[in-house]
């Protein structure tokens, strides 16, 4: 279940896309299957994903970036298991592309939520997907996205989520080694800039990994 708030990471979200102007990494799903074991309930999804770099087409979180058509890019394969379908996703994600980034180790789904809606007007069915996810803080973080089915709603929701987090700690290592550069350069004024960008995106979730394989797994994780 949800909590009773939730974080409002609409700041993060353009300070990242500022920081990464058109880096902005997207998982886009091509295609999935999904078997459910009618006795425990647990699903098992195989999902087919491809991974591009490049502007969004909005600045939002809110509705599905995923279905549009990109140019073709990485693809990433997902296969897990789970209690529910989009903590299929979430985890099977988190553990492929926890290697490249760390910090998706300290996130948990907490919450994730369909509703139906039905129109006169195509599309006459639309089902709208909730998901929230818990940073290291413990706050929760909520993702929403609507797709025709419950299925595509729900995935495109904890793509979205996973493409923030994503997102976040690649802008957060970008500051990182920009502050870092001013220090040596003693450029004061940047120190400032820099110090109170970190302090903005540190608010997604905690990056002591990230600092410590970017120090080389060595000395304290002061930014």
């Amino acid at each position: 279940m949800a909590g009773n708030t939730a974080t409002d990471h609409s700041d993060v979200t353009r300070r990242v896309r500022e920081v990464l102007q058109g880096d902005v990494q997207t998982l886009r799903l091509v295609s999935y299957r999904l078997t459910e074991d009618a006795g425990s309930g647990h699903v098992s999804l195989l999902a087919r994903l491809e991974r591009t770099t490049g502007q969004r087409t909005t600045g939002q979180h809110t509705t599905s970036q995923h279905t549009a058509t990109p140019e073709p890019g990485e693809p990433v394969c997902v296969e897990a298991e789970a209690e529910t379908l989009a903590d299929a996703l979430f985890t099977g994600l988190v553990a492929r592309l926890v290697g490249e980034h760390p910090s998706l180790a300290t996130l948990r789904l907490s919450h994730e939520q369909v509703t139906h809606s039905r129109s006169t007007q195509p599309p006459a069915h639309q089902a709208q997907a909730r998901v929230g996810v818990r940073n290291a803080y413990g706050a929760e973080l909520l993702f929403t996205a609507s797709a025709p089915s419950a299925g595509l709603a729900l995935l495109s929701a904890t793509l979205d989520a996973v493409d923030h987090f994503i997102n976040a700690e690649v802008a957060y290592t970008r500051i990182w080694q920009a502050l870092h550069h001013a220090r040596r350069q003693h450029r004061t004024d940047l120190e400032k800039t820099y110090t109170e960008l970190l302090a903005e995106l540190v608010r997604t979730t905690s990056y002591a990994d990230v600092i410590s394989r970017l120090q080389g797994g060595q000395g304290s994780t002061r930014p």
